[in-house]
């Protein structure tokens, strides 16, 4: 299921074991009330702990809402590889 408003914007996507090995659920949401910037919360399949994150830019949480929100684009993403990759790479940082 997914649900959206803009600025400033929610989005989350929940997956089955067959769409995402590792990620069973990711939300982009606001960091703060009043502010621009965005966390997104992870739940992994292993366990019931949500791990939250700060999106370090407008890009990256406007990246992520637009992978979430297209269908298409949302099944094939490997969100295991997707959430590493950004935490590697500092665009999604641990709070």
């Amino acid at each position: 299921m997914t649900t959206a408003t803009r600025h400033p914007f929610v989005i989350s996507q929940t997956f089955t074991k067959e769409d995402s090995d590792a990620i069973r659920m990711i939300e982009l949401i606001p960091a703060l009330e009043g502010t621009d910037a965005y966390d997104v919360l992870v739940t992994y399949h292993s366990s019931d702990k949500v791990y939250r994150y700060e999106v370090d830019d407008d890009a990256t949480a406007e990246r992520w809402y637009h992978l979430l929100n297209d269908p298409t684009v949302c099944s094939v993403v490997s969100w295991g590889r997707e959430v590493n990759h950004a935490r590697a790479h500092g665009d999604i940082l641990d709070t």
